[in-house]
């Protein structure tokens, strides 16, 4: 898929949902990084906001947005998992989520 495919399929029928896999190719066509911002929402969920930049061109930016749960870890990239997972884990012991904290420490002890 190229730029010109890509963005015709993002934005011919307006801004819409994409799925994962258009998203990936999205992010590896256009060499995109991430950076993390992890928020609490008014439930007590932990929720990721991955932004998404190009070191090229400021104005290309993609975001993905969504609640975490450790069935999505594999979503976030290989080289900031641990330091993402590590603030998910100081945001649930801060909300007092003792559960959710021993879960997320076993995944980065088995990083």
């Amino acid at each position: 898929m190229n730029l010109n495919e890509l963005i015709g399929d993002l934005y011919n029928s307006g801004r819409e949902k994409i799925t994962d896999d258009v998203f990936n190719q999205m992010i590896i066509s256009l060499n995109l990084k991430p950076t993390y911002n992890i928020l609490l929402d008014n439930f007590g969920d932990v929720v990721i906001n991955e932004e998404w930049s190009s070191l090229a061109n400021r104005t290309i930016k993609a975001n993905r947005i969504y609640k975490f749960d450790p069935s999505v870890v594999d979503m976030i990239q290989v080289s900031d998992r641990k330091s993402v997972l590590t603030d998910v884990l100081d945001t649930y012991v801060n909300n007092e989520d003792y559960e959710m904290a021993s879960i997320i420490r076993d995944i980065i002890t088995n990083l």
